[in-house]
């Protein structure tokens, strides 16, 4: 069938874009397989390729079965396409989405894609009808129709609600939150998120606004189109800026990507060509078909024609009008020599019975015959097939009505024939070597067939496809399966006598050019794809050899061959490359020879920087570990001398005036001279360290002779270099280095980096050791001041309690002894340590002092009996138990000393209470002398108010001493004046 022109463009536009989005698929996976992103656009580019040629397919179908692979295609591909759609978005915008327990989110999306799949699978082979139903073959007419018209099953709405609009709207949900609300993307992705979402927006505007404007396959193709874009862009920019890691050897990798691109166009063509072709084919053996049948008909139909006109001119005859049998059989007999194929005419009268006949055979009763019927009715033709009762055979029987002039019908004249010659018309028509023709009458009955069988007998063939399609208004090409399963193309068409003609050729054979030249193209399409295969190995290979050689060649030179050049093959890039490298190497080769020389310059100098970089650690230990000023001090400037070889270093700090730099540590005779005899340079005076310590900056002299301010220092007459450099800590100047040479200009610029920073670890080191000793003392203060307020605690708490401050224990009892005392004890008393010693009478002792906070607050003995010593156990768990009694028991003192002040908190506030009261001046002082003179258990308490003038007083009448007796009641003294 003849497609549109409409339908034609919709079809190769669609196949156009299905081989597009293949070959897009092919190179996106290959590009990178091992990346998830690629292998998921890979996937929607593919179910897209496929889908677009189902929509094709779909185009150019003209019955239901036809349509089957197509439909069936849309039905497993189309529903799945929207959650690919989704999957994408999240690995191109949110890839962490599909990692770790996040990627259990999304199986239900994955499994989405793959049930309408499998649901379509299920009822192809099964015949379920869960989803996919196929089209009506009563309905269907061809050409592209919705899919909901062929997936009606008892699954297909929670289909649609779920794969194309609960997914269509989860997708525009995320792609809306990953625009508006999402923090953590990069402008990049932010602007792919916009346009997917543009893109689904687009496709639900066509797929729901424009159904009245856009032919139905046309909306589907440009909504797969406006996908394919978006989402191509989308995954070759997020490539782009991921930057992905490509694995395996780029030789390969090449050769893939281009017969990823040019086989596929290759495999296109040829089907696209091979299509036209097999069109063109198949129309011509249909066009032989009607031709055929054309021929076999116009054949038939001038035979029948010829015979008609001779029967015609026979029964209008008046001999044969007169219903004469003499003068009729005469005639009857001249037509009977004129035709060899009729074996008998004759005539009968209007009952049917025999007036004349052609032949010696006695007349007979036709009137039972249909021809003799239909004659008599006054047909004018009448057609009857049958056997023959004079031949016995198969034989064509036609009659005409014998008319008088007024029309009466007086007889029925007839002719009988064999099939011999519309046999031999049947058996001329050659159709291939297994196709065939045969001519039905209007009973259905085989007149002529190339099968004698079926003649012979007159089958009937009215339930053979092409027949009772013939009987049923077709007419022209039609395709039938027989009862042995065999595919046949037919041409039928109808006589106007109602004969039918049929021509019929097996598909295979009429499709077997068509075959042929399809294996001959699948052959060729092959063998080019290989050809092509080898022709891009080989051309990539020769391309990739030069780079080879040349990366061997760098791999030697990297390897120390300088020897080697890269071969200069071609003059084009590669050989452009191959002369740069080679005139690289030619120059790296002149260095290398001058830079023996240099390297063993720098090597002396890197080792002199080693051994510099090495003091400084050195004197960085020192400064960390060493506490000591003075040791310190001595140890840093051994170290530099030594270490850097220099004729003289000294050490100065600055006197707590500020005014002089005072010298604590030097090198040699010459340096202890001078720090026994408190050598000392003003600050800010004529001398480098003097000038060093007032600006806080180095100062060198490569030439001594050639400074101004230099202090010329007899002891040190040998300098011929020198430099001073300040010690600063926290922002101040507290002395300077000086660094001494017998060499002129000894100092670089990395030497004065060098010391610079060992001065200042120094100067941190001085410091540091101040804070300590400060620190120290004061730490020693407070312990002693501690330890002081702990005798007296102890002390005060002792007082009154000797008799319970001594216990011994003794054949498992206890008691107080507060003479309880080993001789021993008095020696851990005054060493505060453990002592183990012999008692008097020979036993073991072992005797510990109760320490708390390094103060001895009492002691603990015990005393072993016979021969066993006393194990390291033993001494721990004493000391553990002296521990635990020494904080037991300053836990009993602070808790007595809580108490008391609580108590003296109390009667304070009792008294304060108490004289808040009332506002008498004697009153408040009764009050006070009688409470404290209770609280402190005295017999007798005084208070007295002395303000008079001659003891300071502002002129205030002071009141006399008031005294009060133990039992709390004051007499007055004397009054208030």
């Amino acid at each position: 069938m003849s497609l549109p022109l409409v339908d034609q463009v919709l079809q190769l536009t669609a196949w156009l874009l299905s081989l597009i989005m293949f070959i897009l698929a092919l190179y996106v996976l290959l590009l990178n397989t091992r990346h998830l992103a690629n292998r998921h656009a890979s996937a929607l580019f593919l179910l897209l390729a496929i889908n677009n040629f189902a929509q094709g397919l779909m185009l150019g179908t003209t019955d239901a079965i036809q349509a089957a692979l197509p439909a069936s295609l849309l039905a497993a591909i189309s529903p799945a396409i929207q959650p690919g759609l989704l999957i994408i978005a999240i690995v191109l915008l949110k890839p962490r989405w599909l990692d770790g327990r996040w990627r259990r989110i999304w199986w239900p999306v994955y499994g989405l894609v793959i049930l309408p799949i499998l649901l379509t699978l299920m009822d192809v082979g099964l015949n379920t009808h869960l989803w996919y139903t196929g089209l009506d073959a009563a309905a269907y007419t061809g050409g592209y129709v919705s899919l909901f018209d062929y997936t009606a099953g008892s699954l297909s709405l929670p289909v649609r609600v779920l794969n194309f609009y609960g997914t269509s709207v989860i997708t525009i949900v995320l792609l809306l939150y990953v625009v508006l609300r999402d923090k953590e993307l990069t402008p990049l992705t932010r602007r792919l998120a916009r346009l997917l979402l543009g893109a689904q927006i687009v496709g639900i505007a066509f797929q729901m606004g424009l159904q009245g404007l856009l032919d139905p396959a046309a909306r589907v193709i440009i909504i797969n189109l406006v996908f394919a874009l978006a989402y191509a862009y989308a995954a070759f920019q997020e490539m782009i800026s991921a930057r992905r890691w490509q694995r395996g050897r780029l030789q390969p990798r090449l050769t893939a990507l281009m017969l990823a691109v040019t086989v596929p166009l290759l495999v296109a063509v040829t089907v696209f060509v091979s299509s036209r072709a097999g069109a063109v084919i198949e129309q011509s053996a249909e066009e032989r078909l009607q031709q055929s049948n054309r021929a076999l008909a116009v054949n038939v139909s001038t035979w029948l024609d010829l015979n008609i006109k001779a029967l015609q001119q026979l029964v209008t005859l008046p001999d044969i009008i007169g219903m004469d049998a003499r003068r009729q059989k005469p005639l009857l007999e001249a037509m009977d020599a004129a035709y060899p194929h009729m074996y008998l005419i004759s005539t009968t009268d209007w009952k049917g019975i025999n007036i004349a006949r052609s032949d010696d055979v006695p007349p007979k009763d036709y009137s039972d015959r249909l021809w003799q019927i239909g004659a008599r009715n006054g047909r004018d033709v009448t057609y009857q097939t049958l056997i023959g009762r004079t031949s016995g055979e198969p034989a064509l029987v036609v009659s005409m009505p014998i008319r008088r002039e007024l029309g009466t019908i007086v007889g029925v004249g007839m002719f009988a024939s064999d099939l011999t010659d519309i046999t031999q018309e049947v058996l001329a028509v050659r159709i291939g070597e297994s196709g065939f023709a045969y001519v039905v009458d209007a009973l259905n009955q085989v007149v002529a067939h190339p099968d004698p069988a079926f003649s012979a007998s007159l089958t009937d063939f009215s339930t053979y496809p092409p027949v009772f399609a013939l009987r049923g208004g077709t007419r022209g090409k039609m395709n039938f399966t027989d009862e042995d399963g065999i595919h046949w193309r037919a041409y039928v068409d109808e006589l106007d006598n109602g004969w039918g003609i049929v021509v019929q050729q097996p598909e295979a054979e009429l499709l077997g050019v068509l075959r042929a030249f399809l294996r001959v193209s699948g052959v060729i399409v092959g063998v080019g794809a290989f050809v092509l295969a080898i022709l891009v190995w080989l051309t990539i290979r020769q391309t990739f050899q030069p780079i080879g050689a040349l990366t061997d060649t760098a791999t030697a030179i990297a390897a120390g061959d300088l020897t080697r050049t890269a071969p200069v093959e071609s003059d084009d890039e590669i050989g452009v490359l191959a002369g740069a490298f080679n005139r690289m190497t030619d120059r790296l080769r002149e260095l290398i020879g001058s830079l023996e020389d240099r390297v063993a310059e720098r090597t002396a100098e890197l080792e002199r920087r080693a051994v510099q970089l090495q003091a400084a650690a050195e004197v960085g230990r020192v400064t960390a570990s060493v506490l000591d000023q003075e040791k310190l001090l001595n140890q840093v400037v051994e170290l530099i001398r030594e270490r850097f070889d220099f004729y003289y270093v000294g050490l100065f700090l600055l006197d707590e005036t500020r005014r002089w730099a005072e010298l604590q540590a030097a090198t040699g005779e010459a340096g202890r001279v001078m720090v026994e005899h408190g050598h000392r340079l003003e600050v800010g005076g004529a001398s480098m360290i003097g000038w060093c310590a007032a600006h806080a900056q180095a100062r060198i002299a490569l030439d001594v002779g050639d400074e101004a301010v230099r202090f010329e220092n007899p002891l040190l007459p040998d300098t011929r270099s020198e430099m001073a450099l300040p010690l600063v800590a926290r922002g101040r100047a507290i002395g300077a280095l000086t660094v001494q040479s017998a060499v002129e200009d000894a100092f670089s610029r990395e030497d004065v980096t060098v010391l610079q920073t060992m001065a200042d670890q120094i100067a941190v080191a001085i410091d540091n050791a101040r804070l300590f000793a400060e620190a120290q003392e004061s730490l020693d203060e407070v312990q002693a001041i501690h330890r002081h307020y702990l005798r007296e605690a102890w002390t005060g708490f002792g007082a009154g309690r000797e008799s319970e401050m001594g216990y011994r224990y003794s054949a498992g009892e206890v008691e107080p002894d507060p003479e309880a005392w080993l001789p021993a004890m008095s020696e851990a008393r005054q060493q505060n340590k453990v002592v183990i010693a012999p008692d008097t009478d020979g036993a073991n002792t072992l005797s510990l002092p109760i320490t708390l906070r390094g103060e001895s607050i009492g002691l603990l003995g015990f005393k072993k009996e016979g021969e066993g010593g006393w194990t390291d156990d033993d001494v721990a768990v004493a000391q553990a138990v002296a521990d635990q009694v020494a904080l037991s028991l300053e836990n009993v003192r602070l808790f007595d000393e809580a108490q008391r002040r609580a108590q003296r908190e109390a009667l304070t506030r009792e008294l304060s209470e108490k004289m808040r009261r009332t506002t008498d001046v004697n009153a408040i002082l009764e009050t006070a002398i009688q409470g404290l003179g209770k609280a402190l258990g005295s017999a007798r308490a005084f208070v007295r108010l002395d303000a008079h003038e001659e003891h300071g007083g502002s002129g205030i009448n002071r009141a006399p001493g008031m005294e009060g007796q133990g039992d709390g009641k004051a007499s007055r003294k004397g009054e208030r004046k």
